[in-house]
């Protein structure tokens, strides 16, 4: 049970606890997304639906899949999990192939890793025809959970598999070890592309396999970030859609910053599934008393209180909050309230850690923004574990060694109803398409606990949301068996709801068209799609110098008999006065279709004023997008006659044109060069800037295809006043690429500096995202590291590095680098790798520069407004050029075109000798 937490590595898990005393959350979470009234007023139940779940296999012991619900059976059956048929452990009952999961496949075997290190046995696959999951101590569970959701009968209390009748009334009439999932009744196919723990790259041989087993619906909770709609796990769901499958897949759990969103979601045809929190209003909660006030946080265990003793802070040797990621810490904790930050290890670690060494309760102080995520009780924990604000903690370190009591109390849950934290934030890498397509419960989920026979597990992530919907595809696959993949996911994403009563804050970069419906969904007569498969509108990523216009189409089926009329109009605060629709009500015949234009229309004004970040994402270089829905409104009610809402986004980013000309003759006073160069904005409508860099080296134009974006063509750096002190020096190093990225997330970039001219090198400075490097977990911010030559952290900084662009401002101190006054010089080379294709640049040469004294002038800043010049002063110092020579002044501008129009290069040129 210790091990539980393993689960939290898989991909899309972010948390994972075992169940207590807590109300099944797919009782919640399906009735949430309106599949028990699909149930009951259309008896739709997925029954002769196929879906076909590809993750970490299934545990088919377990009740929720009609098994015989004896945990000793599943370990029979895991000794054993090579072997077809699978037994129970008499050796004689037959588990798999089963009524409820008749096909399966294990594609890898149980130690296989794709994420090992080269050479590793684990990632050479042992495929076997038998697809049980792995114990929950060696890391299984993700799959037999996301099935549980889809397609599980549910359990009851006493531990016999649910045998229905399913409808609205099952909530109160039974008590649920396990609810039941969306689809009940449809029949499981397996396929297993994970170890027992680790990364796959098998997943598109098991879609494949899907396909050829005749799969009606494929449920992937699993991505890789960045997502494209060329990715090979994409190209190969596409194809699967193409043959006839709908195909479901998690939109990741990287957080809401831009571009994160994850293949194989980002194929047009897949449907990309958002999470949201729909677990509870408000939480068992804790309040600690301590001189300095009360505070409150969640008790995520539920252990008893009050409870009293004295305060326990763990501290690192800086003083701060230490993790308490390992048991030793905790040693002397008896009868204390240990206190912990919250990173790097599992959450129950503290907990588990805690109660070994005695402790009354444990404290995680947050590390971001809000409470911790409730996720219900801790596998063999009976004490309180306490979850608290971020700015809660040095309130607890001025109290640690005071005596304090925890009392019970009840906790708002502020993110209720709200797009979950952790899900992946649109829109799509590259092109800007929206993704996610939609959005279900993903928090506090509660479904099969693997290797328990009848018990629950509770998991949180967009892992969990995923089969949500693909039980719901599933019933409406059932409703409308002609129907093809396309017209299911228009049926799923046109009667989603965003509504208050369902959604607060809903934004269409986060969350499609909202929360599914399965009533809607499985009853209505009509969808709208377009062409491309998105059933959104995708007006993508736009650089304008102006005003811009731009017109796309969408189809409105009618499948009834009879003709319905529709109205057309944004929805509410979404940019509405930008579109405008031809024709702006249309009448659809019964069995005939129509077609709507919507034109998107932004004058310059409007342009300049856009929004610079959504206000949903975190941390700098979030994208701005113009976003929301087209609301299809029918002017008369009937059976199966809704609105439809169709998405749209654009993401645009107004454009400067700043130009340098060539510089003026040189003046010589006492080999102090002197010049000018012109700076012009030709852009009559937006400001633009100048930000001046000593360049040092470029390289050449060797980009092949549109993710090379990590192709650098010029680097230079930049010395400011002050540092870590007043006598320090701040440097930038530019970078400046050939290509575009949508995230500067999706590569890094290294400077490579050799302080002592030996040839090797003595520090890095590297642009790379800071969630990955910290935690593990992209998240979309961009980060300027600072590391010695053996890879330590020396210092960081947020870098200046915008969505959809080709330059990356790199901040350090001269300090960070071992630099002086007295030792001012330093030598330095640069590459950039993809982290989306594996692929690397280095660029030829090394440059030199003189930090406390340049060679030539750096750091001015000017700005140029709209159809403006200035004028560029430069100066060349020629006594020290030979020792610190540059190639000439790089001018960033960051709002200037994409490529080499960000970095104006400007030669240094013909030099007068030295006098």
């Amino acid at each position: 049970l210790a091990t539980l937490a393993q689960l939290e590595t898989l991909p899309g898990v972010v948390a994972v606890h075992a169940v207590q005393v807590f109300k099944p959350d797919n009782g919640a979470a399906v009735p949430y997304v309106g599949a028990p009234q699909a149930w009951t007023a259309s008896g739709l139940t997925g029954k002769g639906v196929i879906i076909a779940d590809i993750d970490t296999g299934i545990d088919y012991y377990h009740a929720n899949f009609g098994g015989s619900g004896k945990p000793g059976d599943f370990t029979y059956g895991f000794a054993h999990s090579t072997a077809v048929p699978a037994h129970d452990a008499n050796g004689t009952t037959v588990a798999f192939p089963s009524a409820k999961v008749p096909i399966g496949f294990d594609f890898v075997g149980d130690a296989y890793d794709a994420a090992a290190p080269a050479g590793s046995p684990k990632l050479i696959p042992h495929p076997d025809p038998n697809p049980l999951d792995c114990p929950a101590n060696l890391g299984g569970g993700h799959g037999s959970h996301t099935a549980g959701s889809a397609a599980g009968f549910g359990v009851v209390a006493n531990g016999n598999t649910f045998s229905g009748p399913y409808n609205s009334t099952i909530y109160a009439n039974n008590t649920f070890n396990v609810a039941p999932g969306a689809a009940p009744e449809a029949t499981i196919y397996a396929y297993r592309v994970f170890g027992c723990s680790g990364s796959s790259d098998v997943v598109a041989e098991a879609i494949d396999q899907a396909v050829k087993d005749g799969a009606n619906v494929i449920n992937m909770s699993l991505g890789s970030p960045f997502g494209r709609a060329d990715d090979p796990t994409a190209v190969a769901s596409q194809n699967a859609v193409n043959s006839g499958v709908v195909v479901v897949a998690s939109a990741g759990n990287q957080g809401p910053n831009a571009y994160l969103v994850g293949s194989p979601s980002t194929a047009n045809g897949v449907i990309s599934v958002a999470a949201m929190d729909a677990s509870r209003p408000t939480f068992d909660g804790a309040a600690i008393g301590l001189a300095a006030g009360t505070i409150t946080g969640i008790d995520a265990n539920g252990g008893p209180l009050p409870v009293t003793g004295p305060i326990k802070v763990l501290k690192n040797t800086d003083g701060t909050i230490s993790l308490g990621c390992g048991a030793s810490e905790y040693a002397g904790a008896t009868g204390t309230i240990v206190v912990t930050a919250r990173g790097t290890c599992a959450r129950v670690d503290r907990a588990t850690f805690g109660q070994a060494a005695g402790a009354a309760a444990v404290i995680m102080v947050n590390n971001g923004a809000g409470l911790p995520p409730f996720e219900g009780p801790i596998p063999g924990v009976t004490i309180p574990f306490i979850g608290v604000l971020q700015a809660d903690g040095p309130k607890l370190v001025a109290a640690n060694g005071a005596t304090v009591t925890i009392t019970a109390a009840t906790v708002p849950n502020p993110a209720y109803q709200s797009t979950a934290s952790f899900s992946s934030g649109g829109p799509r890498n590259g092109d800007s398409a929206p993704k996610p397509d939609v959005v279900a419960p993903g928090v506090s989920i509660l479904s099969t606990g693997v290797g328990t026979g009848t018990g629950g597990v509770f998991m949180s992530g967009t892992s969990m949301a995923a089969p949500m919907v693909t039980g719901s595809a599933a019933l409406v696959r059932q409703a409308h068996p002609g129907w093809t993949p396309n017209a299911v996911k228009a049926a799923l994403v046109g009667t989603a709801d965003a509504s208050a009563s369902l959604m607060k804050s809903f934004n269409a970069r986060l969350d499609g068209a909202g929360v599914i419906q399965d009533q809607s969904a499985t009853t209505t007569v009509a969808y709208a799609t377009t062409s491309d498969q998105l059933d959104s509108l995708a007006f993508g990523y736009q650089p304008l110098g102006g005003a811009f216009s731009e017109t796309k189409s969408f189809t409105l089926h009618n499948t009834s008999t009879s003709p319905i009329t529709y109205s057309l109009s944004p929805s509410t605060g979404s940019f509405g006065s930008a579109l405008t629709f031809s024709p702006a009500t249309v009448t659809v015949p019964g069995g005939a279709s129509a077609d709507v234009a919507v034109t998107i229309s932004l004058s310059a004004a409007a342009v300049s004023a856009l929004p610079s970040a959504d206000t949903f994402a975190v941390g700098p270089g979030a994208v701005a997008t113009v976003r929301g829905a087209v609301v299809a409104m029918p002017s008369s009610s009937g059976t199966g006659i809704y609105p439809l809402r169709i998405p749209f986004l654009l993401a645009p980013r107004p454009l400067s044109n700043v130009t340098a000309g060539a510089h003026t003759p040189y003046t010589n006073h006492a080999n102090v060069f002197s010049a000018t160069s012109p700076l012009t904005n030709s852009s009559t409508v937006f400001a633009g800037t100048a930000d001046v860099y000593a360049w040092g080296l470029t390289g050449p134009n060797t980009v092949r295809r549109l993710d090379d974006t990590e192709v650098v063509r010029a680097v230079g750096v930049q010395s400011l006043a002050g540092g870590a002190t007043a006598s320090d020096k701040t440097l930038v190093f530019a970078i400046n690429t050939w290509g575009r990225w949508s995230t500067p997330s999706s590569n890094e970039f290294d400077v490579a500096i050799d302080t002592n001219a030996d040839g090797k090198t003595d520090f890095f400075v590297v642009g790379f995202d800071l969630g990955q490097f910290l935690s593990g977990s992209w998240d979309g911010r961009y980060a300027s590291f600072t590391l010695d030559a053996a890879g330590n952290i020396v210092d960081a900084f947020l870098a200046d590095a915008p969505m959809n662009g080709s330059t990356v401002e790199l901040p350090t101190f001269a300090s960070d680098l071992g630099l002086s006054s007295a030792k001012p010089t330093f030598s330095y080379a640069a590459a950039g790798f993809s982290v989306e294709n594996g692929s690397a640049d280095f660029v030829p040469g090394t440059a030199k520069f003189n930090a406390f004294a340049p060679t030539i002038s750096t750091g001015d800043f000017l700005t140029i407004p709209a159809g403006k010049s200035a004028t560029l002063g430069l100066t060349l110092d020629r006594h020290r050029f030979d020792t610190a020579p540059a190639l000439g002044w790089m001018v960033v501008s960051l709002d200037d075109a994409n490529g080499a129009a960000q970095a104006e290069l400007i030669p240094v040129g013909k030099l007068n000798p030295q006098r």
